[in-house]
């Protein structure tokens, strides 16, 4: 007992917290931290995990890009001229306007070919544009590939245009691209571009006198 200014006691302990009251203080703010702490570290997993998706998703996103774009641009060539579109199972060509190295909008003639490099077992999407360098838009493990040709109906074909059918658009509607590789295993381009040319007074076969016509 503590004897007051006045002559009156007073108990010591108003003064401060018990010893078992410090303890109890230690042990909530103690469980209070911790539980501070560990939603800091979901929170900062949560954002690494988060950013590493989508690092992810836009690697994916431009490597599909990268694969798809000339193809896009796929535009239909005078039948007398060498850029008509043709496909078969691991090569096409043709003229396009969504070019990776050229201008976007001019028509440049392309090639994309899936090839195999027997001695590293590898195969790789080559890119070759008006007859320059050939660029390796991706590659993959393995001896795996294919094109794949639709039109607006029907079914898928090895071959473009389809053997012995007359009424086939000079270029499909559909490309399919299908690879080894883990995220873009399988790719269905939409060529947007007209699929016949124009068609030319000469092309009814009016001959010399069609020619002078359009002059």
């Amino acid at each position: 007992m503590v004897e007051s200014p006045g002559g009156k006691r007073r108990s010591s302990g108003a003064a401060g917290f018990t010893l078992l009251e410090a303890l109890v203080v230690l042990v909530i703010t103690s469980l209070v931290s911790a539980v501070v702490i560990q939603g800091f570290g979901m929170i900062l997993s949560i954002r690494d995990s988060v950013a590493s998706s989508v690092i992810g998703l836009e690697s994916t996103v431009i490597e599909r890009s990268i694969m798809s774009d000339a193809i896009k641009g796929v535009i239909p060539d005078y039948p007398e001229n060498p850029n008509v579109f043709r496909g078969q199972r691991t090569v096409l060509s043709g003229l396009t306007v969504r070019s990776i190295r050229g201008p976007f909008g001019v028509p440049r003639p392309f090639r994309m070919e899936i090839a195999h490099d027997a001695a590293r077992n590898q195969s790789s999407l080559q890119y070759t544009e008006n007859a320059g360098p050939t660029i390796t838009l991706a590659q993959w493990p393995g001896q795996a590939g294919s094109f794949a040709y639709r039109d607006i109906t029907g079914d898928w074909k090895d071959v473009w245009p389809p053997q012995g059918d007359e009424t086939a658009p000079q270029s499909p509607w559909l490309v399919r691209i299908q690879s080894g590789l883990a995220m873009n295993r399988d790719i269905v381009v939409y060529v947007a571009s007209p699929h016949e040319r124009r068609f030319r007074i000469e092309d009814a076969g009016l001959g010399a006198s069609a020619s002078g016509f359009g002059r």
